[in-house]
């Protein structure tokens, strides 16, 4: 018998169940399985190669039945694939299978079969197969960057899993025409907030949000999206008021609810000018436990000594990108959000001269790219460290820029870095005193890895890519 993770849906449970971990802790555990959808039942959570195994077919068992039956009990994806053509009346059931068993090791894959699946007219959720041998089928769904739920297997459910896996394609627009072909309830408003706001389409957000009221930690979260939304459109005081719907509701919500909703006051706080305000939310983080490193600065030494040294003003640099808070939230999240999903928000600012804002923005940007490296072992995204040193550059801050380079050069050393073809680092680090450009390879060889801030060569690290090989992540 399985035991059940109590924080995870109980088994008469038709709602959405949300499995964001709590502050400092580990998120609930499902089943181990290759499937990207799990049974519940009153004996506890099991995974699908479980529940086929103990199936039994009966006398009145259908022979295409008995044939899908043993074609999952072998694990043989081929064969179910080749199922989804030969049976006309299992077609649609044998796709949604196939997709949910693919769903996560061959995304790409899974997608068609579960779009032919839920565009086939049929019903393959409530087909008797799945009624009779997988009862209580749920599916573990993304709804929106840090919010995994777990929700009743049926049409939204498997639609909302397609749009996880679009999005995760950077097929947003697909993604967008999936979801508004829905019924419009919670999960798909808090599902179209996500998409929306990954497109900068905030107008839309504000308009898709308004009326929610906060009942649950679902409407809670999409306060949250709807303040970031105000945020991004300048309506500060719209997006405070949203923001404390949440954090000062008469019910209480999910800590890492409120932890997102408190981290985007926050944010909001600190680009008003409101730095204790700022510093309050910070402290109340603190507490519930979602911050366990602060980075701390000294800069004792400019207290004594005058604002033209050059020396102090570099250090001051130094202190104000260095110093931040890490650890909060999702590896990779600021406010609750994937830290790709602010790259239309950081242009739009740019572009409307909300540099200010962007500056900050940036530097907690940084923050999340860092805390994901360390945290999933992954190298760097160089993109938000030299939008910074180019917005220092326009602004004339040069001692600025250099701390910014220093802090990716670090980086850089201590991760990698995933650098986009065409991208001149050189171009960049060549401001740096002491920085020597690499060595050109010649004919037949390799560049040696570079430097280190401590002068030994650097492995770069490795990832694995979506096909399972390792690849090494230079720059």
């Amino acid at each position: 018998m399985a035991a059940r993770d109590p924080r995870v849906a109980a088994p008469d449970a038709g709602s959405p169940r949300l499995l964001m971990p709590e502050p400092g802790q580990q998120p609930p555990r499902l089943p181990p399985s290759a499937w990207r959808c799990v049974v519940i039942s009153p004996h506890g959570h099991f995974g699908v190669e479980q529940v086929i195994k103990a199936a039994r077919p009966t006398a009145m068992t259908s022979r295409a039945d008995k044939q899908l039956l043993a074609v999952l009990g072998r694990d043989d994806v081929d064969a179910l694939r080749a199922l989804c053509i030969e049976k006309a009346d299992h077609q649609a059931l044998c796709q949604l299978l196939t997709g949910l068993r693919l769903a996560a090791s061959d995304p790409g894959t899974a997608v068609p079969l579960l779009v032919a699946a839920l565009d086939s007219g049929r019903d393959p959720v409530g087909h008797r197969f799945v009624s009779r041998f997988l009862p209580g089928l749920h599916l573990p769904v993304l709804l929106a960057p840090g919010v995994p739920v777990l929700l009743p297997a049926d049409h939204r459910s498997v639609a909302l899993l397609l749009v996880e896996l679009l999005t995760a394609q950077g097929r947003q627009a697909d993604a967008l025409a999936r979801l508004k072909t829905l019924p419009v309830d919670v999960p798909v408003v808090l599902s179209l907030a996500g998409v929306q706001l990954g497109l900068g389409h905030t107008e839309a957000v504000v308009a898709l949000t308004t009326g929610i009221q906060n009942y649950d930690d679902l409407t809670s979260l999409c306060l949250v999206a709807r303040g970031v939304a105000l945020r991004m459109l300048g309506r500060t005081d719209e997006a405070v008021v949203a923001l404390d719907q949440v954090i000062s509701g008469p019910v209480r919500r999910h800590a890492g609810v409120v932890v997102a909703a408190l981290e985007e006051r926050a944010n909001l706080l600190r680009l008003n000018g409101d730095e204790l305000a700022a510093q309050a939310d910070m402290e109340r983080i603190r507490d519930l436990g979602a911050m366990p490193m602060v980075v701390e600065v000294n800069v004792d030494e400019a207290d004594t000594a005058t604002e033209e040294d050059p020396d102090v003003q570099l250090r001051r640099a130094r202190a104000k990108v260095r110093r931040r808070i890490v650890g909060m939230g999702e590896p990779g999240t600021f406010g609750g959000r994937h830290h790709r999903s602010y790259r239309a928000e950081v242009e739009a600012m740019l572009t409307t001269g909300q540099l200010d804002a962007c500056e900050n923005l940036l530097l907690c940007l940084l923050d999340a790219v860092e805390d994901e490296a360390d945290e999933r072992a992954t190298s760097i995204d160089p993109t938000f460290y030299l939008t910074l040193a180019d917005l220092y550059e326009s602004l004339d801050r040069p001692v600025d820029q250099r701390a910014t380079l220093e802090r990716f050069v670090a980086a850089k050393a201590h991760w990698g870095a995933a650098v986009d073809e065409g991208v001149d680092l050189e171009s960049y680090l060549r401001i740096l005193p002491g920085h020597v450009a690499p060595p050109a390879a010649g004919p037949g060889q390799v560049a040696a890895p570079a430097a280190g801030p401590d002068g030994d060569a650097r492995t770069p690290p490795s990832t694995v890519e979506p096909d399972g090989s390792l690849a090494d992540i230079g720059g």
